[in-house]
């Protein structure tokens, strides 16, 4: 039985142009053919998305240093721009707020997202009355752990006081949320709203789906 429910944030619950900007900044920074988003992802899940130290400007400087490419300081300031522009282009998805109301009524709710410094401070500051639906609400650069590290979603059990089988990971990123939670011993599903994955998931095309598959799963 599933006593709680974890929610990923960048495009399960919120659509963000992340992949957009990235590669937008890729082209910039000459990074092309050197790296790609999803290494990207990986590089920031190593350092931005779990130390807060790290900001937007530390993270792109290191990237192109990385990578053997030099670029001076008017770059680094267009790719944060570029970064921190993709938050202008975010959109709640229109049936999150009913979803997580509803499940919040007979499960705990965590939201876990990995996120730097910008991401934070965007959603304390616009997107409050969706952080007041959670009863745990785990920041990566906050706690100093991003998934797929087992321990974040370890962490997310502690605080809601439930055990990983009694809870379920919902997430857009295969990787990072379905084959992480799976990992740490939740229960995981993928939110595929376009049909882009195989077969080997759970999955679901619309969060709406979310309360008939928990209320079935055993």
């Amino acid at each position: 039985m599933i006593k709680a429910v974890c929610f990923d944030l960048w495009n399960t619950l919120i659509y963000c142009p992340t992949k957009d900007r990235l590669n937008e900044i890729i082209s910039l920074l000459g990074l092309e053919g050197r790296t790609d988003y999803r290494r990207i992802i990986e590089d920031a899940e190593k350092t931005m998305f779990k130390d807060s130290s790290v900001n937007d400007r530390k993270f792109f400087e290191w990237l192109c240093a990385e990578h053997n490419v030099k670029k001076g300081v008017e770059d680094i300031d267009s790719a944060v721009r570029i970064w921190e522009s993709r938050l202008n282009g975010v959109k709640l998805f229109p049936e999150a707020m009913e979803v997580i109301g509803k499940l919040g009524e007979k499960h705990k709710l965590a939201l876990v997202s990995n996120i730097e410094g910008s991401g934070v401070k965007y959603m304390r500051e616009k997107q409050g009355e969706l952080l007041k639906h959670f009863d745990e609400v785990i920041m990566s650069c906050e706690v100093g752990l991003a998934k797929p590290d087992e321990r974040i979603f370890k962490l997310a059990c502690r605080k809601l006081k439930t055990k990983p089988p009694e809870t379920m990971m919902v997430g857009d990123y295969p990787r990072i949320d379905y084959d992480g939670a799976l990992k740490a011993g939740l229960k995981a599903v993928l939110v595929d709203r376009n049909g882009i994955y195989g077969e080997g998931f759970k999955k679901i095309k619309s969060l709406r789906d979310l309360e008939e598959l928990i209320a079935n799963e055993r």
